[in-house]
């Protein structure tokens, strides 16, 4: 079997984490609440990261079959959901937490069929 093509796919999602609270942590109550206005005011707006969830999923598809992993951040707050990709996919190593991931889901399919052992030694 040929290494096949993962695909990295990034989307965000609105986070249930409320935002009083949990935004910032300075030590300064006032410095603190202002950006958290700050936040909920871009989320007022629409601008979903301002506090979202950042999802990253590792995709392929082998003989039609459909294999993922994912890996989760959540309480992220970010300027653009591009800026977040890049620190998502760059800083934080989610592209490999979501293709370890799917090595997991591999393992757990293995017995389902060939492709999901044949994907696991490939991919190792």
């Amino acid at each position: 079997m040929e290494k096949p093509t993962v695909e990295y796919l990034f989307r965000i999602e609105p986070e249930d984490i409320p935002v009083r609270g949990n935004a910032m942590a300075s030590g300064d109550a006032e410095a603190d609440k202002r950006d958290e206005d700050a936040i909920i005011a871009r989320l007022n707006r629409g601008e979903i990261e301002a506090w979202c969830m950042a999802i990253v999923t590792a995709r392929t598809v082998v003989d039609g079959q459909e294999f993922v992993g994912e890996a989760t951040l959540g309480a992220c707050s970010c300027d653009s959901e591009k800026e977040l990709q890049n620190h998502c996919f760059e800083h934080y190593g989610m592209k490999a937490e979501a293709l370890e991931d799917l090595k997991r889901e591999l393992v757990s399919r293995r017995d389902e069929g060939e492709t999901a052992g044949e994907l696991l030694k490939v991919l190792a």
